[in-house]
């Protein structure tokens, strides 16, 4: 986080980062607040290319007002781009097809052959004007090609209009144990849910094996999203880097336990956390120990441990969750 106290705050920050980039140069990854921006020209023009570009505009002020096609056409982003605009505004398909990840509030400008287009491998579109023909159009264009590159696709969606797919040409069918796992994992940053129960979804198989999902979810924010299992049963995979991130953080774990001076305290965190993890607890448990005793509360070892616990126990809990999905298919296959 870089603040300028400078009266021209765009040029004193502009001074920060370029100092910054002569002495620790990589990737470049950005987050603009239009509404806090007098200048953006000013400042894009030190940047002609990102890996990662936030937009964001949470007011309605027509003062705030920016073109995203002029701002893609100033910055050449290599990976991903994210536009949390409040207001309708226009991009060419061509900017950002290509991207890996694309996330657009407003995507009001998107049109069919642009979809149709996309070669991203994770996008999102919201408050868009396709219609469900559309939907299927696309679907039917992904099942008669090769394509290899799309991952998972979020299309925003009228609450009081479930989706059902339906089409003359592919044959939509429930969820098929057989055929994938019932679970998708997501790595979407916007979206919580690691594991996305696909079982209500439609699916297809393309003639050369691969299968993709339409899904309809109606929770906080109402979208159909088109899944494509290029790992038919990833929580094989995904138990396996699981487990080697359990390993990571017990060894983080490992190494503060070591390296801390043994103070009495420090015996006490040590033991406390150690306990927590043995037993499998959740990390409300390491809390409610915090909580009983007030000369550990703020300790700055505990500190440490916080962040490590948290996620052991989330792995712990994944890994659980993981081998009892696996089960569960075997049991039903036998049957």
């Amino acid at each position: 986080m870089i603040s300028s106290a400078y009266h021209n705050s765009e040029f004193g920050m502009i001074v920060v980062f370029k100092y910054l980039f002569d002495i620790l140069p990589g990737p470049v990854d950005l987050s603009i607040d239009l509404e806090n921006i007098r200048n953006l020209h000013g400042i894009l023009i030190n940047f002609p290319k990102c890996r990662n570009l936030i937009i964001n505009e949470r007011t309605l002020d027509p003062k705030y007002e920016h073109d995203l096609y002029e701002i893609l056409d100033s910055v050449k982003v290599e990976n991903e781009f994210d536009a949390l605009f409040t207001q309708e505004n226009e991009i060419e398909v061509d900017q950002i097809k290509h991207l890996n990840y694309v996330r657009i509030a407003y995507a009001n400008w998107l049109t069919l052959p642009g979809l149709l287009s996309m070669k991203c491998r994770k996008a999102s579109f919201m408050n868009h004007k396709l219609s469900r023909s559309d939907l299927m159009t696309f679907a039917e264009n992904w099942y008669n090609s090769t394509d290899q590159t799309i991952e998972m696709i979020v299309f925003g969606w009228d609450e009081n209009d479930p989706f059902v797919p339906k089409s003359d040409v592919l044959k939509w069918k429930p969820w098929n144990p057989r055929v994938r796992s019932k679970y998708y994992f997501s790595d979407l940053k916007y979206k919580p849910e690691r594991q996305v129960d696909c079982s209500e979804g439609f699916d297809i198989t393309r003639p050369d094996g691969l299968t993709a999902t339409f899904l309809f979810e109606d929770f906080f924010d109402c979208t159909v999203t088109f899944f494509v299992w290029h790992d038919p049963y990833p929580e094989h995979a995904r138990l396996q880097e699981s487990k080697d991130l359990l390993a990571q953080e017990l060894q983080c774990f490992k190494n503060i336990a070591t390296s801390r001076n043994s103070s009495a305290q420090d015996k006490e965190i040590y033991k406390t956390v150690k306990n927590v993890l043995d037993r499998s607890c959740d990390y409300k448990t390491l809390v409610k120990v915090k909580d009983s005793k007030p000369h550990l509360r703020n300790a700055e070892t505990f500190q440490l441990y916080d962040p490590i616990v948290h996620n052991v126990c989330a792995f712990k809990n994944e890994i659980s969750s993981i081998r009892n999905e696996i089960n569960n298919r075997r049991y039903k296959l036998r049957r």
